[in-house]
């Protein structure tokens, strides 16, 4: 199983606890057996693993995915939020449901940079 903590986070024993709060946990990813995290890719949302075989595998963990969306919409590049969320299939009605408020005022913004 692997597990997504905030690095701002204290670490604490719940934190190892790899039971699921509900079922749509975005922070827990099963991963296979053996498996060993080789690298976390900067400025990226690639994670790359060794599986017990000898393969690698890269995968976009969707917290880590949200992560980077909400850094985005925060930054005002909602271009880079728009791609990202297109490519990876999260619901682009996040893009107005971070943060409504700041959505509309810097509307203008937004359609200059999808456009």
């Amino acid at each position: 199983t692997l597990r997504f903590i905030s690095t701002t986070s204290q670490f604490s024993e719940e934190l190892l606890d790899t039971t699921p709060t509900h079922q749509y946990d975005s922070c827990i990813r099963e991963v296979e057996r053996g498996s060993k995290l080789v690298s976390v890719v900067n400025d990226g949302s690639k994670v790359v693993l060794q599986l017990p075989r000898g393969n690698f595998e890269i995968i976009h963990p969707r917290a880590l995915v949200l992560y980077i969306c909400r850094t985005y919409l925060s930054n005002l590049e909602f271009r880079k939020a728009f791609l990202t969320m297109r490519k990876h299939r999260i619901d682009l009605n996040l893009l107005f449901d971070y943060n409504p408020s700041n959505f509309f005022q810097h509307i203008k913004t937004f359609i200059k940079q999808i456009n």
